[in-house]
């Protein structure tokens, strides 16, 4: 259908991704705002305007990411490969993001996954956004407490680079898998 308007001179496809891509921006900004809100107050993490900040764009990043993602994986193919496509794009970036299996624990020849990976680059940078920044020690009742200092937490889950390099690299991947989209789609309407 978006093939035959095009080709009738309804619309360009210019019109039609920036549409495609303006329409969704106040529900994912809508749905950042209380998943990060709900998620970060019930953490009790501090109430610190800065980090919140911090958090919620790295959030919002991830969201405009991986809708650029999904339309790119879209617009590569017909519905049922599309799945298929998403599915086990969306599995790699997962597996390797540092959710699931740390970089530490993953062999030398696997680590470059993880670097490729948009969303490692967000875990880290929203656990910096989080217990970075020279937060001061955390609250512990027991006499021995390893993760009391922030740092200590940081280490253990791999986080190895600053906020502004994992920010760079999601919107890397970002600008990435939306232009990439645009000229798919540009071509798919042409062809």
């Amino acid at each position: 259908m978006t093939k035959r308007e095009t080709f009738n001179g309804w619309y360009s496809p210019e019109a039609y991704y920036l549409a495609l891509t303006v329409v969704d921006i106040p529900a994912l900004m809508l749905n950042n705002i209380v998943f990060v809100s709900i998620t970060y107050f019930m953490t009790n993490q501090p109430m610190e305007l800065f980090r919140f900040s911090l958090f919620f764009l790295i959030s919002v990043l991830v969201g405009f990411t991986s809708q650029g993602l999904g339309i790119l994986s879209g617009s590569i193919a017909n519905i049922q490969y599309t799945l298929v496509i998403a599915a086990f794009g969306i599995f790699i970036i997962t597996m390797f993001s540092g959710f699931f299996v740390l970089m530490k624990d993953a062999s030398y020849g696997w680590h470059w996954l993880f670097y490729s990976s948009f969303l490692k680059h967000a875990l880290d940078a929203g656990m910096e956004a989080i217990f970075g920044f020279n937060r001061k020690k955390l609250n512990c009742e027991a006499d021995y407490c390893h993760y009391r200092w922030p740092h200590k937490f940081l280490e253990s889950l791999g986080v190895q680079t600053t906020f502004t390099n994992a920010l760079y690299v999601i919107i890397f991947s970002l600008f990435l898998f939306r232009l990439t989209a645009f000229f798919v789609i540009k071509y798919r309407l042409k062809h």
